[in-house]
């Protein structure tokens, strides 16, 4: 079992006392601050989440006192069973705190909550699985079956080979992400997968190109990251709300490059484009 306060809540440290502060319903609870808790690690435990087992085993002031909150105010904390409840509080408060930051309405951030209980995405061409599986391991729910209802919205990403690709072009209704592993695409980013000794790639032949460009563990992850945060802000469509925190590489190209895993981003707008 996993323990993770719930995403409106908001904690507040201040110089004597640390408020517990639900954005929703603008009511709150508090502790005096003690210096034999940790009241940082606290926030954390409870931004981040912690198993019941490892509470029930160790013993520590802090500890002692989260397990005192657990009782005293229940109705403030999350109990999972499975830790992709746990990841998607996580995200979940992510965008309820960017939210906050900039001057969202608690409605607009309640009602993301619950676009993101009911939204599905649907992975078409997802040969292997692996994007599904990350995808549904970070908190999201997935399916491989595109929904039938024409007039429900649908988010659906879509491996570039896939035969039916050129089906959802003219349907309002669905926000279609096309996707490419061989390639390392994701709409309009391109993942530059170029090698270093540029006289060998010089020496590559068409027909063996496929071969050789194939994307590592490490950078496939970095897609899959890139394609989770978009997913997030799409949902709900709080990127309309959102979108200039967001930074989604809407209406833009983008070209990544991953020299030794730090991931950078540079905007390249196309021609005729604001």
């Amino acid at each position: 079992m996993y323990l993770i306060l719930k995403p409106e809540y908001k904690i507040i440290i201040d110089e004597n006392r640390t408020y517990f502060f639900n954005v929703f319903i603008k009511n709150s609870f508090h502790a005096d601050n003690t210096k034999t808790i940790n009241w940082i690690l606290l926030k954390d435990l409870c931004y981040r989440g912690i198993t019941v087992e490892f509470l029930k085993d160790n013993r520590n002031n802090t500890l002692d006192f989260l397990k005192y909150l657990l009782k005293t105010k229940r109705e403030s904390f999350i109990l999972a069973e499975s830790i992709v409840d746990i990841k998607r509080t996580i995200n979940c408060r992510s965008i309820i705190s960017l939210g906050l930051d900039i001057g969202s309405s608690e409605k607009i951030l309640k009602k993301y909550i619950q676009a993101y209980e009911e939204t599905t995405i649907t992975v078409l061409g997802d040969l292997n699985g692996t994007l599904q599986e990350f995808l549904s391991q970070n908190g999201l729910n997935c399916t491989s079956k595109l929904n039938q209802c024409e007039d429900e919205s649908q988010i659906v990403i879509i491996n570039k080979d896939y035969q039916a690709i050129n089906n959802f072009e003219r349907d309002e209704n669905i926000v279609v992400i096309p996707y490419s592993i061989a390639h390392m695409t994701m709409g309009p980013c391109d993942f530059d997968l170029s090698r270093q000794n540029v006289k060998l790639q010089q020496e590559i032949t068409e027909s063996s190109e496929s071969e050789v460009n194939i994307a590592s563990f490490a950078n496939i992850t970095s897609l899959y990251s890139v394609m989770l945060n978009c997913l997030l802000y799409l949902i709900g469509n709080i990127h309309e709300i959102l979108y200039t925190d967001a930074g989604l590489p809407l209406q833009r190209e983008f070209k990544f490059h991953l020299p030794s895993l730090k991931l950078t981003a540079t905007p390249v707008y196309k021609e005729g484009n604001n």
